[in-house]
């Protein structure tokens, strides 16, 4: 509680900066994040060669990774920016937990 009340005593310059640097952590750490585990997803799901399924996962990763970086900036609020990334990453892991209990492999 303390926290959040120090946040909002703060002057609207640094809490702009608090949020900016707030969202360039969850772009890249949770960005990241969601990338590998749509690269692995890929890997689990398309039909093709091994070799080309992986080269394929992790050229799209890329893309993805870039994606949830620009989407992060671009939305207005802060807040869902965060659970915007989050709650999907969250999803897109017990997708791919799931897969690989089941015994789905790459």
């Amino acid at each position: 509680m303390k926290a959040l009340q120090a946040i909002k005593t703060l002057s609207p310059d640094a809490r702009y900066r608090w949020q900016v640097t707030l969202r360039l952590l969850v772009a890249i750490l949770v960005g990241y994040a969601f990338a590998n585990l749509a690269g692995i997803l890929l890997t689990q799901i398309l039909p093709i060669p091994k070799a080309e399924v992986v080269v394929t996962s992790l050229l799209l990763s890329f893309a993805i990774y870039l994606g949830a970086i620009l989407w992060v900036f671009s939305v207005r609020s802060t807040r869902k920016a965060c659970l915007g990334l989050i709650i999907p990453t969250l999803a897109l892991g017990l997708v791919v937990w799931i897969l690989s209990i089941s015994g789905v492999k790459p």
